[in-house]
């Protein structure tokens, strides 16, 4: 029978880095509860969950950076939306760059759409 501590002690490191790539914040906070809990070690979740959200960061700046414009073009539905989202990214500018760790996720979808207009 498979038990929480040598499931953990298996897949944990690699379910940390595919879930920060993808999602972070609840998987980083599960990690962080694991590392607390003795399942983990703290310095390996934070470099591992760094990792995994800088290569996340950088492939979705890349991929709104070659191809956002191609994908938008054969989406006009989206033109309405895209068109609002840059609108607010020139009004604020400023607030762009100060990401609060709550909404880094988010700016995925705010640099697709500033590299694509």
């Amino acid at each position: 029978m498979i038990n929480l501590e040598s499931l953990v002690s298996t897949y944990g490191y690699p379910a940390l880095l595919v879930g920060t790539f993808f999602e972070g914040e609840t998987i980083l906070v599960i990690a962080g509860f694991l590392a607390h809990r003795g399942y983990l070690e703290l310095p390996w979740v934070i470099v591992i969950a760094f990792l995994g959200t800088f290569s996340g960061d950088q492939l979705y700046f890349w991929l709104g950076w070659t191809k956002g414009a191609n994908f938008l073009m054969r989406r006009p539905s989206y033109r309405v939306r895209v068109e609002k989202a840059q609108n607010l990214l020139e009004k604020h500018q400023k607030l762009h760059y100060l990401r609060i760790p709550f909404c880094l996720r988010t700016s995925h979808s705010n640099t697709f759409c500033h590299w694509t207009g």
